[in-house]
């Protein structure tokens, strides 16, 4: 979205919480030690929601506040569920554009031509920021808060990986410094298995934590 339809999307999120509205004209005018001012609030809002389409995001704040998409504690974290739930349009989005793997099943188990990604040609991996939350000794803290995300990544070694497919911002599978969040049970169910993976990747994490580029990935729970 342009800054213009950023604004747009705002206006139309401040109709569905008014709160927000006293929350950010109570942010400063100007930058302070103890606060950002409000234009630097924005901006580092429409940084997050850049990548997002102004009618996803809408439909995205239609979403949030529902069961199936609960409102995060805070409207500071807003953007980060905005921009996951419009993650997942734009996954379901790709899938319905594209036909699905043909099941194969051989002497009665699954067989797929790429392991890694079960010819998805993408990877739903831990987000960059409880990676660093669990690096931290911070995940049952954001556990608690309900803050677990995900992000989807390419896998490139597989045939279905293709620059129409890639994730967004073209992030590749890197399997020294990303975990696949397993696809059952509860997201809280996995993060020992989390800490157990970065804690064995001590220098490998301290690289994923200084590329702060990867923070802008619209993250879904």
């Amino acid at each position: 979205m342009t800054e213009a339809e950023f604004y747009d999307w705002l206006r139309y999120h401040k109709a569905k919480f008014p709160g927000l509205i006293r929350w950010s004209d109570n942010l400063p005018d100007e930058a302070t030690e103890a606060s950002p001012s409000r234009d630097d609030v924005m901006t580092s809002w429409y940084r997050t929601l850049k990548h997002c389409d102004i009618a996803d995001a809408k439909a995205a704040t239609d979403l949030l506040g529902t069961d199936a998409e609960p409102e995060p504690k805070g409207w500071d974290r807003h953007p980060l569920a905005i921009a996951g739930i419009c993650k997942s349009i734009r996954h379901e989005h790709r899938t319905s554009r594209y036909d699905r793997p043909q099941r194969r099943v051989v002497d009665g188990h699954d067989v797929y031509a790429c392991p890694t990604c079960r010819d998805r040609g993408e990877i739903v991996v831990w987000h960059p920021l409880t990676m660093r939350a669990a690096f931290q000794g911070k995940i049952a803290e954001a556990a608690s808060r309900g803050e677990l995300y995900r992000v989807s990544v390419s896998c490139a070694t597989c045939q279905a990986w293709s620059p129409a497919r890639r994730s967004e911002g073209g992030v590749v599978f890197d399997p020294q410094k990303m975990l696949p969040v397993p696809g059952e049970g509860r997201l809280a169910d996995h993060v020992d298995e989390l800490v157990a993976f970065v804690s064995q990747r001590y220098e490998a994490m301290h690289t994923w934590n200084a590329d702060n580029s990867l923070d802008h990935l619209g993250g879904f729970q």
